[in-house]
């Protein structure tokens, strides 16, 4: 299939579109990382040695979520956030209850440029 110069324009747009689309979600996959890889260590120093993927995901949620720096959290997250420990008890897991104080914490605390 042969394409004409105006096709070829739209396609090369379209590409440069998609790509800066797919260097945004980098730049957000990296700060969750970053986020990640904080969190693990917050929670060591907190006395927390090993500490679920699921907690370790909540963790990133509330930092990306408090400091708007990735898509916001679920409703808990959400109410760990605005600091309604009403809205959070309602809305937890039973490891985000068990957690509670490490994820208020992380929500004061936890930070990627405390070093």
């Amino acid at each position: 299939m042969l394409y004409d110069s105006y096709d070829v324009e739209v396609l090369a747009d379209r590409l440069e579109e998609e790509m800066e689309v797919i260097n945004e979600m980098n730049k957000i996959m990296d700060i969750r990382e970053q986020c990640r890889e904080r969190a693990i260590e917050f929670a060591k120093e907190w006395g927390y040695e090993e500490v679920s993927s699921h907690i370790l995901d909540i963790m990133v949620s509330i930092m990306c979520t408090r400091d708007k720096s990735s898509y916001a959290g679920g409703g808990f997250v959400e109410a760990v956030v605005a600091n309604n420990l009403y809205l959070a008890m309602n809305r937890a897991d039973t490891q985000c209850r068990n957690h509670i104080f490490l994820l208020t914490m992380c929500k004061a605390n936890c930070y990627l440029n405390q070093f």
